[in-house]
């Protein structure tokens, strides 16, 4: 609303209708009109007209606030009322799907089946070849010539590569030099003994004939009674025998010449065998028949930087028979024989089960042999087991993940139940028997052998089909000896 002044009075322009002003209209005109107000004194008739005008302003305003409040407040609630529903929504299918009703028919009975009790201790590990050799050259050299690819079959001595070295092939000629060289001086000494053995053969020849000359000059001078020089005639005999005692000292020390001839004949020899053995092993052969699961070589590349990568030239294993080891505890070991069967699943082949059987139980355990602290409290002792693929399939791969149960027992055409339904009572084992009129009897039955699996019991009151109640007792299990908890497979059919 707008107001004007006429001379001295006010005259409202802008709503001269009589309906009241909406709110937010004609807001700059009611300020002006306060300002006019407190401008000036005015008439009575001018003050009634202006306040009746501020006060209808006022109460329209009003009226507007609440609507809006209302309005506001509306909105609210609609706001919380969805988000509510929104809520419920949710946590039901939240409950529906991750917690699904269960059926509140929980079956409270068990059937009597007849079957084959198996109980089995299982374990994984790791498939590994029976035999695996990692072939190492004994001497360093650059590749040569590859004669084999990995994956491919060899034999064992056939050749797989060759290194060059031509250091090992000096080596060798030296060597034989200095064979020869020791042989020269063993044929100079021997050809000093044979010397020194003639000199000491002429020697004594000559000392006989000269002993022979003096024994017949003594006799012609006895016979003739002429004197004879005794002491001359010693004297020439001790001059020959230093001749040939001289001569056989030159035998003992040709002798002794040879023989240190020998010994270096002898070393030389054996620093030459060594070089020639050295240098054959530039030719690299199998040492083992089997398959080259590993092949790290590449031609004129040193094998000492292979060596100082970590990798090996080659290996090769034998694929013919496999073993998984796998580590049984403390308890269930005891249960373990050589040659109880075994079965071996393999994440990376579902379809394949591989027989197996138990080929070495190992009398250390896996703790000690990793050294670890054995019996301490709480602590687990293993033992490994080594299970023996007489046969393994074709796919098989060294390193494969594998799962294996060994069969410890075997019982069949035995009667067979749920722990969960037998009773232990003073007088033993029992099971409550539903007869064919609805009655339940207790009937007394003997344990043969069992786990938290499966039960198998005698009785002949009890036949295969009949329906027996789950008992209220718990860890029957538990005080009954020689059974295993370890696991079990059962197969049952409809015989009575």
């Amino acid at each position: 609303m707008a107001v004007e002044r006429s001379g001295d009075g006010l005259v409202g322009t802008g709503n001269n209708t009589g309906k009241s002003p909406q709110i937010g209209e004609d807001r700059d005109s009611l300020e002006q009109t306060e300002a006019l107000i407190t401008a000036r004194p005015l008439t009575i008739e001018e003050t009634d007209r202006a306040a009746r005008e501020l006060q209808s302003y006022k109460t329209v305003e009003t009226r507007g606030s609440r609507r809006k409040r209302k309005k506001k407040t509306k909105w609210v609630v609609a706001g919380v009322l969805l988000v509510l529903v929104l809520v419920a929504g949710a946590y039901l299918l939240f409950t529906q799907f991750l917690f699904p009703p269960q059926d509140e028919s929980v079956p409270t009975t068990e059937t009597v089946t007849k079957g084959t009790f198996s109980d089995t201790i299982s374990g994984s590990g790791t498939l590994k070849a029976l035999e695996s050799v990692t072939v190492t050259p004994e001497v360093d050299g650059t590749i040569a010539d590859i004669e084999v690819n990995e994956g491919d079959r060899v034999e064992a001595g056939q050749l797989l590569f060759s290194i060059e070295n031509p250091e090992l092939d000096r080596q060798v000629q030296s060597a034989q030099r200095a064979l020869d060289g020791a042989n020269l001086a063993a044929s100079g000494a021997v050809q000093s003994r044979d010397s020194a053995k003639s000199l000491a053969a002429s020697a004594l020849s000559d000392h006989q004939q000269l002993k022979a000359q003096i024994d017949a000059a003594r006799a012609a001078a006895e016979a003739t009674h002429q004197p004879f020089d005794e002491i001359a005639a010693k004297q020439q005999l001790d001059a020959s025998w230093l001749q040939y005692e001289s001569a056989d000292a030159q035998i003992i020390a040709a002798q002794q010449q040879i023989e240190a001839a020998y010994l270096q004949v002898n070393d030389a020899q054996a620093l030459l065998d060594q070089a020639v053995e050295m240098a054959g092993k530039r030719k690299i052969n199998a040492p083992i028949s089997g398959q080259v699961v590993q092949q790290n070589l590449q031609r004129g590349v040193k094998l000492s930087t292979l060596a100082s990568s970590g990798k090996s030239a080659m290996q090769i294993a034998d694929l013919s028979k496999m073993t998984v080891t796998m580590n049984v505890n403390e308890i269930d070991i005891l249960q373990l024989e050589v040659g109880q069967q075994a079965a071996i699943s393999f994440d990376a082949l579902p379809d394949y089960i591989a027989e197996a059987t138990v080929s070495r139980i190992s009398s250390t355990s896996a703790n000690s042999e990793a050294g670890m602290a054995v019996g301490g409290a709480g602590s687990i002792v293993y033992y490994p087991v080594e299970l023996l693929i007489e046969h393994p399939d074709p796919r098989l791969k060294i390193g494969m993940s594998a799962s294996a149960e060994i069969t410890i027992q075997v019982i069949e055409n035995v009667l067979l139940v749920k722990p969960t339904t037998v009773v232990e009572t003073e007088t033993g084992p029992a099971l409550d028997v539903i007869t064919d009129e609805g009655e339940v009897i207790r009937v007394a039955v003997e344990v043969i052998a069992g786990n938290d699996s499966i039960v198998a019991v005698r009785s002949e009151r009890l036949r295969a089909g009949d329906k027996v109640l789950l008992s209220t007792q718990t860890g029957f299990l538990a005080g009954v000896g020689g059974l295993s908890s370890v696991g079990s497979s059962s197969s049952a059919d409809d015989r009575g």
